[in-house]
Formats: C-alpha cells, structure tokens, sequence
C-alpha cells in the first residue's frame, strides 16, 4: 500500500494561479516565468535572498538532548559546498546512492544533488536488518558513486568480514556487497571543498527530468524504484498545499523516514517550496518513546500538522503512560493525519478517549490514502470534520460487497479514506473479469494522472502494460489495493495479494491480526501476521502472533494459543491451522513498520521462525445460509456473485 504522505507548506500562490498550471502544465502548453520554482532549488534561493535567517529545519537530537538547525542561508551554502565537489566527481545525469540517518546531513546532501544535476537514490543506512535490501537496491539502481557520513562509511566494512560464502546464493550475495564496496563512497560530513556551487546561465533543466528515485517499502514483494520528475514534485506540493490549507502559521513535525514519499515529501521538499518550518526527529526517537512525538507536539503553539500510519496512533495508546498525560498540550494539533496502511476505527477512538484530556479533538484527525508511484496523496479526508466511520457486513464483505448494517457480530467497522482528489480519475474493477463496478462493490483500485511517476526505474516487465488498463481511451494504474466508493469516499479494505481465499470466500488479514493483538494483554500490539500455506492441494491458514518477553513463563501457553483459535473463529467465522506464538521482533517488518506477510510466510515454510509455542486444529466447513441484507445488495455485481444465498465462509 502504498505505501502512504506528509504535507506541510504555507499558500504561497493563488488558488486560481494554481488551477491555471495545473491545467496548463498538463497541456503541455505552460511557459515557466520567476514566480513558479517548479524546481526545488530554485525555491530554495528565493528563500535564501528573502529570508535568509529563517530556521527551515529543527532536528530533535535523541543522543545530544537538544535541536540541530538549519537556516535557509546555511541550508543553502552547506548545500551547495557538496554539490561543488559533486560536480567535480560526476556528470549531468549520474546516480548518488544516499545513505544517511535522519538528520540534517541528508538534507544537505539531497539538495546538493539536485544542484549538482545528478539523481538521488533513496535508501537507509545498512544494520543487520536491512543490508539485503540496500544490496538489491545499489545492484538495481547500478549508482556512480554513494553519498553517507563517515559513521555509516565505517559500518560497512562490518558487514563485508562477516559475508561467508556458504552457497551459490551467498557467493552472488558476496559479488553485489564487493560491487557496492568498491563504488567510490564520499562522506559529505568530512570531505573538504575548494568552491561553492554556481548555477551558469547556460545550464538548463527539464522539468520531466528525474529529479530522484525512490524504492517502494517491499511490503508484499520485493522493493521497486519509481522515477520521480520535478514536475511531479512541485505539482504534489501544490496538491499538499490545498489538501491541508496550510498557511504561514504551520508548523509541521514529522519522524517519518525521509527516504521514502510520506517523510521525504511531505516533510523536507513540501516544507521549503512552502516555506514554513520543519521539526524533524528519528523513526528510532519515536519507536524508543513514543511521548517524544506527543511532546514536541505540544511545545509548538502554532498549526501543527503532524501524523503517521495508524499503528504510531496504537503505539502511542499504549506505551504513553497515564501519568504523562498531564505533560501534554495537544490543542494546536490541527491535522492529524492517517495513512500509509488500513485506518482503524478502533485506534481512533482509542486515541481521542485517552488524549482527549490533553486537548486533542477528534476532528484533527484527517485519513489519507496513496501509493508510492503517486507521491502524493490520491484521497484526502476533510479539514476540521474527523473521521467517517461505517459499519459493515463482514459476511457480505467476503463477498466483495460493501452494505453497511448496524453494529453487531457480523459487523466490522470501517473509516473513510477522504474524498478523491480533483487530479485523479478512480476506477474500482472486479479483480477477476476486469468489469468496472458501481459504488458499493470491492475490487482492485484504479487510478490515472498524467501528473504521476508512473515509471518504474529499470523495470521493463513492471512499467508493461500488464499493470494498466486502459478505459475509454484513458490509462488507469493498477494499484494492487483493494476497496470501495461510498458517498464519493474512498475505502480501503486491504491489498490484493494480502488476501485470504478459504473455500472461495476471502478475507483480510488485518482484521485478523487485529483482532488476535487485541484478545490478550500478553500478546504484543500490531505484531501478527496471517497467512495461507498450500498443504494437499488445501489453502490452511496460519496465524503468527509475538508474544511479550515477560509473558513468557508468566502464562499458560496452551490456553494463550487456545484464546487465540477461539478469538479468530468469533470474530472471522473461520478456524486456523496453525496458531505459533513467537518472541519480540521476530516478525519480518518493512522500515515503515508494515508486517511482511511474505517474509513471515517464508519463515514459516523454512521452519526459521523463533517460535515459542505452536498449536494445530483442523478447518471446519463453511455453511449456506439466507442472508436478510442481500435486498441491500448493488445491481451490478461481480462475476460468479449470485443473489439468494450468500455463502457463509
């Protein structure tokens, strides 16, 4: 899912100059004049001349206790120092593979990028976790040179002696780690520069030149570079600006990852084209100690526009202690937003009932919805209204019909992702025949822009046509994510290639997993992956939850596991093969925090997870039953959806 962005920038353009370029800009007909900056930089220097002093960016320091900032005017030199040195190293068009932890050093180092005219590569720092993933990037992207710090510079060596080679697949393991060893690495924090950076009058940009690329998280597979183009940018920014009203009383405050769409765009490239200031802080800060967001929250006086994916909202229900909450003053949090995985309606009210004390009110809340190939936002929730929140029919949701029915047992509660933005055209289709559906059925989101970064770097097979459709002569991106249109709002329910299929009928992983975190307070919040493994020609499903360090020898694990069978066949009216209970942070999780189902299913498969305890049942068999909401159902169904009788998985 795309993953979900952050958006913080004051108007600094007239609504009707924004119309006008937009629609010019997508005729192909616009001429670029001074007051447009449709490059990042050539924002960046007005700034610099009007309002040099100006602290752009905050960097809460976890180890140091205290702020590193930038001004614009430093921003600007310290800038344009290494995009110096870089022009001496490179040519127009080269690939710098950037690896920095959050921190005002990456900042820097991306700016002088795109000064120097070479494209950033977006990645993290390599730890033990993530170097496979670093080592398919650097081997995709195929860079010239890698920007870090001397820190990271030193870590790698770490990782090049500990390479055994044991097989095939470690030797080709080993040749990658050597290829991205051996590429000339350039620590800006270090390095000494002759000159300073000066833009020629002959030098010229296009604003459909890639500008950087950016790897999807890897959720479901592995990670893919999208081209992002300073058109896509600075169209994004103007669609942030709208979407969230932002003024010059905005303050935003983000610990998202700044190499991915929510923490890059939203909080460092939206936050200079619209010149407000940026408290940033580490995902680390906020894992650690989630109060620390809270906190700096609640020392900004200003409009605060500040958020996350739904499970930062969780975290913070449930690691912020009582006694804390006297500390915090929430009142000028005026858009929270959620996105970047399915909005739980529970969390939210969880949220509001606990911080509602603190000043927190429920209509800051603002669900989101994109994907990482948008950049940006495809659906936005109203300002100042909060959350819509419906209840469904589970049973007919198997379905892949969408009926609200009052709250009950066969009810699930869902919240609006916000309304489509005016840029985007939406298209929902059966996932199997391909029919467009009317509102109310789910089916596989479609989406169509001509604004998007629509290309995938260095991927024939996943820029074919195999992932559009096209519709009345216009082409509509396949998003993977599977949903529904009520009222003009958007929902989500999951992603395609996340959902369960038992005896025909499907389900959603999340709604499992939650409902297991949730069925016992020694099993760890957010921390459970639901699958299905093929045995005998059968899908079975397989259930892995974390379980807390202390809880180990203080319960009864039979009876643990025996709640946790009985809690998924109330809730989802189906019965897990196997339900394995597993230490703390042995679930598989994307640097966003996602849970990599795939992974955990490989594990599984391989018999590598750190299993604690494990229980095996057998699948009972679904029923037919008359079911009274079928009057309710939509006229144009999906293929093989019949009325009458509802199958009851």
């Amino acid at each position: 899912m795309g993953y979900f962005s952050n958006p913080y920038f004051a108007v600094w353009i007239l609504l009707f100059v924004v119309s006008t370029f937009d629609k010019a800009i997508k005729s192909n007909q616009m001429e670029t004049t001074a007051k447009d900056y449709i490059f990042l930089t050539d924002k960046l220097d007005s700034l610099i001349t009007s309002r040099p002093n100006f602290v752009a960016f905050r960097f809460l320091h976890e180890i140091k206790e205290g702020y590193v900032s930038l001004t614009y005017k430093e921003l600007g030199r310290k800038a344009k120092t290494l995009a110096f040195v870089l022009k001496e190293k490179t040519a127009s068009g080269d690939k710098a593979l950037l690896l920095y932890p959050s921190g005002v050093d990456f900042i820097i180092a991306f700016f002088a990028c795109l000064y120097a005219d070479i494209i950033p590569v977006l990645a993290y720092p390599p730890d033990s976790e993530n170097i496979d993933r670093l080592i398919t990037i650097a081997d995709d992207c195929n860079p010239d040179l890698v920007l870090c710090t001397n820190s990271v510079l030193s870590t790698l060596d770490d990782f090049e002696s500990k390479t055994r080679i044991q097989d095939f697949t470690e030797m080709e393991r080993k040749r990658k780690l050597k290829a991205l060893y051996d590429l000339p690495w350039v620590p800006s924090d270090v390095i000494k520069a002759n000159g300073v950076f000066r833009k020629r009058k002959e030098d010229f940009y296009n604003s459909n030149q890639i500008a950087l690329i950016q790897y999807s998280s890897g959720t479901i597979s592995f990670s893919k570079g999208v081209e992002v183009t300073h058109r896509n940018l600075y169209l994004n920014s103007l669609q942030f600006i709208k979407a969230f009203d932002l003024n010059s009383e905005t303050h935003l405050v983000s610990w998202l990852h700044p190499y991915h769409d929510i923490g890059l765009i939203g909080g460092i490239i939206a936050s200079v084209f619209s010149g407000i200031q940026t408290t940033l802080m580490a995902p680390s800060t906020f894992v650690k100690k989630p109060f620390n967001w809270l906190k700096e929250i609640s020392n900004i006086k200003g409009k605060v526009v500040s958020g996350g994916p739904n499970y930062a909202f969780e975290m913070c229900c449930h690691k912020i202690k009582d006694e804390q909450l006297s500390e915090l003053d929430l009142r000028h949090w005026k858009v929270a937003f959620n996105g970047g995985e399915p909005v739980k309606q529970e969390t939210l009210e969880r949220f509001i009932n606990k911080f509602v004390v603190c000043g927190f009110s429920p209509k800051a809340f603002v669900p989101v919805y994109g994907i990482t190939e948008a950049t940006s936002f495809i659906s936005v929730g109203s300002l100042g209204k909060g959350v819509t929140a419906c209840s469904f029919s589970k049973t007919l949701l198997r379905n892949n019909i969408a009926v609200e029915t009052p709250s009950g047992g066969d009810s699930v509660k869902l919240t609006g992702s916000g309304n489509i933005q005016n840029n985007y055209q939406i298209m929902i289709i059966d996932t199997k025949s391909g029919q467009k559906l009317e509102d109310g059925s789910v089916g596989e989101i479609l989406i169509a822009d001509s604004c998007f970064a629509l290309n995938y770097y260095n991927n024939i097979e996943f820029t074919s046509e195999s992932f559009y459709i096209i519709y009345n002569g216009i082409k509509f991106f396949k998003t993977g994510d599977l949903g529904f249109v009520k009222n003009d709002e958007l929902f989500i329910t999951g992603r395609l290639k996340d959902l369960i299929v038992l005896n025909g009928a499907f389900y959603y992983p999340h709604h499992i997993e939650y409902s297991v975190s949730n069925s016992h307070p020694a099993l760890r919040k957010g921390c459970c992956a639901a699958f299905t493994v093929t045995m005998e020609n059968k899908e079975l499903l397989i259930v892995v939850q974390e379980i807390s360090r202390d809880a180990v020898n203080k319960v009864n694990l039979e009876e643990l596991l025996e709640k946790i069978r009985t809690e998924v066949f109330i809730t989802n009216g189906i019965e897990p093969h196997m339900v394995c209970l597993t230490f703390p942070s042995s679930i598989p999780k994307t640097i966003n925090g996602k849970i990599q189902r795939g992974v955990t299913k490989v594990q599984f498969l391989q018999n590598t997870l750190k299993v604690v305890a494990s229980r095996q049942s057998v699948l009972s068999q679904p029923k037919e039953i008359n079911y009274s909401a079928i009057k309710y159902l939509p006229t144009n169904l999906p293929e093989g959806i019949s009325r009458g009788v509802v199958t009851i998985r």
